[in-house]
């Protein structure tokens, strides 16, 4: 991807304002029996595992993956209580009637949807959907005209698995229009956003982002206690509508249809 200097990634947050995240490790992913026809069959779990661990690439605290196996549906499921286990389940949507079935947009290339503790924001489950109707993926140094990087399609959806939103800066993973792209192959690759976005969300095991070299200061510690304390005083008086019932949302990246058909997006 391209280079960038700002920085403005951004993350699915929960109603109590908690970034969106994975809280155990491993995470447990799963293929739907479906494969794009125009990939071969034995690559498509290579494909994906790559892709979510793209992210590990800073070195910062994100979680393993582990592939739990095929199971036999065909399109996205949703957990319906917060101590279920999601399937994270990747899914390639073969009709165009089953992608419009969602809600989809047909200029959608996939489309994730993260079911989240909207309290904690622990993701209970992250699903992709390929739309492999209206796209045609290849796996080439150089994708063909009429086709998608399946790469940079896997690298950014996985950046929404964990958590990850689409982000300002043009060329990033993370970025909403895949037409956009300096090249078809631009989104395998992270950029200084997408590593400062999922290094946010992840810190290392120290607590610390990777790269850190020194700790705040004992006078800045002591002023932010002093003044949470007098916050946690405050709050006692305010509303008991913040002491809200524990549920699940679930999170996608909806949006009107904008622009000319020949502008494709990343779900």
């Amino acid at each position: 991807a391209a280079s960038t200097s700002a920085l403005a990634w951004d993350a699915y947050s929960a109603g109590s304002g908690a970034h969106c995240h994975h809280a155990r490790s491993p995470v447990v992913w799963h293929l739907a029996d479906r494969a794009p026809v125009e990939l071969d069959p034995n690559s498509v779990v290579p494909l994906i595992d790559e892709g979510l661990r793209r992210w590990h690439t800073p070195g910062c605290g994100v979680p393993e993956v582990q592939f739990g196996g095929v199971l036999d549906v065909d399109t996205r499921t949703t957990p319906d209580a917060l101590d279920a286990v999601g399937d994270n389940l990747f899914v390639f949507i073969r009709t165009r009637e089953a992608w419009a079935d969602q809600g989809n947009s047909p200029l959608w290339i996939a489309l994730t949807t993260v079911t989240h503790d909207d309290e904690s924001g622990r993701i209970i489950d992250a699903d992709i959907e390929f739309n492999d109707a209206g796209f045609r993926f290849a796996d080439a140094d150089e994708a063909p005209v009429d086709a998608v990087d399946i790469r940079s399609v896997i690298a950014h959806e996985a950046g929404h698995f964990w958590g990850l939103a689409h982000s300002d800066i043009a060329g990033a993973t993370m970025s909403e229009r895949y037409s956009l792209l300096p090249t078809p192959t631009a989104a395998r690759t992270l950029e200084p956003d997408d590593r400062a976005g999922i290094c946010a969300l992840y810190p290392a095991p120290d607590g610390c982002q990777a790269g850190a070299t020194k700790r705040p200061p004992l006078w800045l510690l002591a002023a932010i206690g002093a003044l949470l304390w007098r916050w946690r005083r405050c709050a006692s008086f305010r509303n008991k509508r913040s002491l809200r019932a524990r549920r699940m949302r679930a999170c996608q990246q909806r949006r009107p249809n904008e622009g000319p058909a020949s502008i494709v997006e990343f779900g």
